[in-house]
């Protein structure tokens, strides 16, 4: 619960799409086992995608990175560059 709270005061949005997105997301990152691990066909996985916007940073050398996909991948992703950064 924590995690959420920072989370949606580092977002600064509280509606409830957010909310609900940031939900999951903590239950990807602290409870993969909660996750439906249903090997069927997700929907909407086509529309999954990566996509880089250099003219969205927070400043000069700076970007802008989302991605779509699998909660469970996404957050093992986030923990790698996180790592990566702190290296």
């Amino acid at each position: 619960a924590e995690w959420i709270d920072t989370e949606l005061a580092r977002l600064g949005r509280y509606g409830i799409p957010t909310i609900e997105k940031t939900i999951r997301s903590a239950i990807a990152k602290f409870h993969p086992d909660k996750l439906d691990n249903d090997p069927s066909p997700v929907p909407g996985k086509d529309q999954w995608d990566v996509t880089i916007d250099h003219g969205a940073g927070a400043g000069n050398g700076t970007s802008r990175l989302d991605a779509m996909g699998d909660s469970l991948d996404l957050a093992k992703f986030h923990d790698l560059i996180s790592d990566e950064a702190t290296t």
